[in-house]
C-alpha cells in the first residue's frame, strides 16, 4: 500500500490544486475585464484598443493556467525546476500542442515497481510509468520516474545521469504527443525526437 496511497494523494491533490487555480484565474479575468472596460470607457479610448489590450491580458492569464509540477518520493531533487519546466513547455509547443497539467514524480525502484505491479500487472523494474490525461491538443499526465533505474541505465549506456534523466523525461511527454516505440520504425522515430528535444535544453552559465 506504500505506493498506492502516495499515487492517489498526488493525483488528487494536483487536480484539486489545478481546479482551484483555474477558478482563481477566472475570477481575476472577470475583475480585469471590468477594470479595463471602465478604464477605457472613462478615458474614451478607441474600442478596438480595449479589445487588443484585453485579449493580450487573457493570453497571459491562459499561459499561467499551464502547470508543470515536480514531486519527490526520494532524496533526489532537480537543481533548477524553472529551467526544466520551461524546457518541457517548449518541447510540447514545438509539436504544435498545448501544455496542460504535467506532473513528474521522482521515486526509487521499490516505489515504481509496486505501481507497475498494482496498475499494470507487470512484475518488472522500469525507469518510467506514465498516466495519460491528454484531451485533444492539451497535453496532461502524471509521470513516475525511478531515479535508481535512471542512474543504472546511465551507467550501462555510458552517459551522464542528467542526460539520461532528460531523455526519460522527454520520452514520457513524447508518448503524450502521440509517438510510439513498439515497432522498430517507431523506436527510431522516438530516438530521433528524444535527441531533438534534448537539444532544446539550455542552462545559462
Amino acid at each position: 500500500m506504500k505506493a498506492i496511497e502516495p499515487l492517489f494523494f498526488y493525483i488528487l491533490s494536483c487536480k484539486l490544486y489545478s481546479v482551484g487555480f483555474y477558478i482563481f484565474n477566472i475570477l481575476i479575468i472577470r475583475l480585469l475585464y471590468i477594470f479595463l472596460f471602465k478604464f477605457f470607457f472613462y478615458f474614451r479610448f478607441p474600442l478596438i484598443l480595449f479589445f487588443i489590450v484585453t485579449l493580450s491580458a487573457l493570453r497571459l492569464l491562459f499561459n499561467s493556467l499551464c502547470m508543470i509540477t515536480f514531486n519527490y518520493e526520494c532524496e533526489f531533487k532537480l537543481d533548477d525546476e524553472i529551467v526544466y519546466s520551461s524546457w518541457i513547455e517548449q518541447l510540447v509547443r514545438s509539436e504544435g500542442l498545448v501544455v496542460g497539467d504535467i506532473n513528474y514524480i521522482f521515486c526509487d525502484d521499490a516505489y515504481l515497481h509496486q505501481i507497475n505491479v498494482t496498475y499494470l500487472d507487470h512484475d518488472t523494474l522500469t525507469d518510467i510509468i506514465s498516466f495519460d490525461y491528454c484531451s485533444g491538443d492539451v497535453i496532461s499526465g502524471d509521470m513516475f520516474i525511478s531515479i535508481e533505474r535512471v542512474r543504472d541505465n546511465a551507467s550501462d549506456y555510458e552517459v551522464l545521469f542528467l542526460e539520461e534523466l532528460r531523455r526519460v523525461m522527454a520520452h514520457g511527454v513524447l508518448h503524450y504527443c502521440g509517438y510510439k516505440d513498439k515497432t522498430e520504425s517507431d523506436e527510431i522515430m522516438m530516438r530521433q525526437k528524444e535527441n531533438e528535444k534534448m537539444s532544446m535544453f539550455h542552462v545559462e552559465q
